[in-house]
């Protein structure tokens, strides 16, 4: 990041570091922790799922991800709760203060909604778009075990603290 130690006081990250192929998540992670002032806050969302996986497309949607051996383009790490701990919430010089999670209500609603929504400039994925205050309210429900306790689609929200 194009920033000095310790030089933020907060920070966040919505829906983005888990594009960071290979371990470019961790070294995200590492350059929040150097930018961010002790003391400072930092809140980082990621997608959560049961089980780890990773989402290759074939075309690149932001123009720079990395490919594989044939030719498919990295899109996202889903994170379960194991890989949320090592690669993201174990940051070296950050605590986490507070981690929750939403999960989808019914199986495969999220899949759905991306399908709808992948063509941004289309009539339906706009209408579908508009609609999202109607779906959080009713397609997505938290996870009262908290992100370990994830069984479908869903989001973890982590605040760290600099230490």
């Amino acid at each position: 990041l194009p920033f000095a130690d310790a030089s933020l006081p907060c920070i966040y990250s919505v829906s983005a570091i888990e594009h960071i192929a290979g371990h470019g998540d961790r070294r995200a992670m590492g350059e929040i922790a150097r930018v961010l002032a002790p003391g400072g806050l930092a809140i980082v969302t990621v997608p959560l799922v049961k089980q780890y996986a990773e989402r290759w497309v074939e075309s690149d949607p932001y123009g720079k991800q990395t490919r594989d051996s044939g030719g498919r383009v990295f899109f996202s790490h889903y994170y379960d709760w194991a890989a949320l701990q090592e690669r993201i919430a174990n940051t070296p010089r950050l605590r986490v203060v507070r981690m929750q999670a939403w999960q989808e209500k019914y199986d495969g609603w999220y899949a759905r909604y991306c399908r709808a929504t992948q063509r941004a400039a289309s009539p339906r994925s706009v209408i579908v778009k508009l609609l999202d205050p109607y779906w959080a309210a009713n397609r997505i429900e938290t996870v009262p075990e908290g992100p370990s306790g994830v069984t479908r689609h869903g989001v973890a929200v982590i605040v760290f603290e600099k230490t």
